[in-house]
């Protein structure tokens, strides 16, 4: 029985579908953060993030200014449904990497194609393989995904009285707003966006279109939009916007160039090179396209042909010209911006000039780019002795080892803590990149430390200084969770501060009895901190404090003396107390005030301050810090 042409197209629509849904599928399997052998930092950052979000301190990745943190934020709608950090993670990535692919689907017509992009996008090259979890991927993506509503727009009518024209709008402005808090870097493609888009009216149209008028007002209220989130950073990256030297780019183009040449090379993994010389290979055959269609490229009839071909150059400028693309050693995950413009216009001349209406050439083309994302799972089995195991369950490994905290190299300390971080807590050591000083205090506040050397040092020292703390090494080293770990012991001893180990009024201090000494008269001591340091660190824990002092508490009236403990440079106190109002002790040899103190965190700079109100005769001598059992 033939079958009907209703019954052939369902098929067909069917199997569209399903091949979609395969291919998505493989790549989640395969590449995302929960499952993927080889999880960088970042991918760790996001979901270290993800596991206590806060904003508006979160609003940008720790200790940045650049990197939104959208896929953190997404993720605790998956938490709240029950998924796991990591998983959350993951599955937020996927959702927006699968709107990006949805929305520039509908660039397309023909299905074979939309299919290709599929390839392309899902289960990429190797070398662009960061599309799937770096922020220039999830960039756009977002803006993939606004093509959704421009396309539906209908600028015939009047935006201010028909609904589905504002509420379109509306959804670019967020989803581009989105897309450039993602990365900056994405900014430069909406502004590549709106040139191209003026170019067109004057050139097609002799005349501006109202809808480029609103694009310049949407591109000013993002740029302002992002400049005051950024306000809520932690910290300014000096160099993120500074521009390379002539020399400098000479430099870049060596590494791109040596790192092209030992690809294509196979010194590596010979499929990737195999996947490089095929990509070489379309590439000429796109210049080729690109040359066959230059009318149309010069008398901008496409929009979105000459936005693609223009955001292609002008990213691959930016890496060149960025000295933090530089310093970061040219990274291959900044490439995934020229690579998804590259595939997307060549994918389109392909649909223009109907290359696919043999099916073999199709066929030919599929497997081209199976080929292209097979390297990267071959790369895995290469550099991990066969297996393609997830760095998750390999991090699973350190649940055995119950509570601890982790100080390692920057690349591998906090992915130390991704499969468990509510048990697992992780940091870079103290020369490296610290994120986040707050993980340093849970680090400490665990009840074992342990250390990991890899990339970091060769052998384990007897002891070392960390954040301030003198640990101690107490075990042997062991191999788990896919690093180097050796236990170390946080040295908690009674510590004593002679007051020219602080910082002293000058004119209060003596120096041949090493005391200060403070008079009734001292009136211009008053409101003055007399004494602040020593700047050291404390670990969590209760502690007691001894001020020696020849003073009696009797004899000091109320609010005269203040006394606090500090951290980080007098930016967080314990809170004054009055020294009046502090327990006299006496022995045989001194007297002394004394205070009481619980931190449930690690104090770093710490200090211990006396404010002076109302000057009284008062002699003080030293510090004695007592950790309390």
């Amino acid at each position: 029985m033939k079958m009907i042409e209703g019954e052939k197209s369902f098929l067909k629509t069917y199997s569209f579908y399903l091949a979609i849904g395969i291919i998505v599928s493989i790549s989640f399997f395969l590449f995302s953060i929960a499952f993927y052998p080889f999880v960088n930092s970042d991918d760790a950052l996001n979901v270290l993030m993800a596991h206590e979000y806060q904003l508006p301190h979160d609003l940008y990745c720790w200790g940045q200014d650049r990197g939104g943190t959208l896929i953190p934020l997404i993720s605790q709608v998956f938490k709240a449904i029950g998924f796991g950090s990591i998983y959350a993670v993951s599955l937020s990535n996927y959702l927006i990497l699968f709107l990006g692919f949805w929305g520039w689907s509908t660039l397309f017509k023909d299905n074979r194609i939309i299919l290709l992009l599929a390839l392309c996008w899902f289960l990429p090259y190797q070398r662009f393989l960061n599309i799937t979890s770096f922020p220039i991927g999830m960039g756009y993506s977002l803006i993939g995904f606004s093509l959704v509503f421009i396309q539906k727009i209908n600028w015939k009518e009047n935006l201010l009285t028909h609904f589905p024209n504002w509420f379109r709008l509306g959804a670019i402005v967020i989803i581009w707003l989105l897309a450039v808090w993602c990365s900056d870097l994405v900014f430069i493609t909406l502004i590549v966006l709106f040139g191209t888009k003026f170019l067109h009216d004057l050139l097609k149209h002799k005349k501006l279109e109202f809808s480029t008028i609103v694009f310049a007002f949407v591109l000013v209220f993002i740029f302002l939009a992002i400049r005051k989130m950024k306000t809520y950073a932690t910290a300014q990256t000096g160099e993120f916007m500074s521009m390379n030297s002539w020399a400098e780019i000479q430099l870049a183009f060596f590494k791109v160039r040596m790192e092209i040449v030992a690809v294509l090379s196979g010194s590596e993994d010979l499929l990737l090179a195999l996947g490089a010389w095929i990509l070489l290979v379309i590439m000429i055959f796109g210049m080729y396209l690109i040359y066959r269609n230059r009318k149309s490229f010069l008398l901008f009839e496409s929009v979105w042909m000459n936005f693609l071909l223009f955001d292609a150059l002008a990213t691959l400028l930016v890496i060149f010209l960025a000295h933090w693309v530089l310093i970061n050693e040219m990274g291959r995950w900044y490439f995934v911006a020229p690579y998804i413009s590259i595939s997307l216009l060549f994918l389109l001349l392909v649909e223009k000039f109907k290359l696919l209406s043999s099916k073999s050439i199709y066929s030919f083309s599929v497997i081209l780019l199976l080929i292209l994302g097979i390297s990267s799972v071959t790369n895995v089995l290469h550099f991990n002795q066969g297996k393609y195991t997830s760095y998750r369950s390999t991090a699973e490994e350190l649940n055995e080892l119950g509570e601890i905290g982790i100080i390692g190299d920057y690349w591998d300390a906090y992915r130390l803590s991704i499969a468990n971080p509510d048990q697992v807590k992780s940091t870079p050591h103290d020369q490296s990149d610290v994120k986040n000083q707050a993980l340093v205090s849970a680090v400490f506040a665990q009840p074992k430390i342990y250390l990991s050397k890899d990339m970091w040092m060769e052998e384990f020292p007897d002891s070392i200084v960390q954040f301030g703390v003198l640990l101690k090494k107490i075990g042997k080293e062991r191999k788990l969770g896919g690093s180097t770990l050796c236990q170390y012991k946080a040295s908690k001893e009674p510590q004593i501060f002679p007051l020219d180990q602080l910082k002293c009024e000058a004119k209060l201090f003596q120096t041949e009895s090493n005391r200060l000494e403070l008079k009734t008269g001292d009136a211009k001591m008053r409101d003055k901190v007399i004494v602040f340091g020593p700047f050291i660190s404390i670990l969590p824990g209760k502690y007691e404090i001894r001020i020696v002092s020849n003073a009696q508490s009797s004899k000091i009236p109320t609010k005269s003396i203040l006394f606090d403990v500090a951290a980080d440079y007098g930016q967080k106190s314990l809170g004054f107390v009055d020294v009046a109002q502090l327990p006299f002790q006496f022995t045989k040899q001194n007297a002394f005030f004394t205070y009481a103190f619980e931190t449930k965190e690690l104090l770093q700079q710490a200090e211990f301050r006396i404010l002076v109100k109302k000057p009284v005769d008062c002699t003080f001598y030293r510090y004695e810090l007592i950790p309390l059992k």
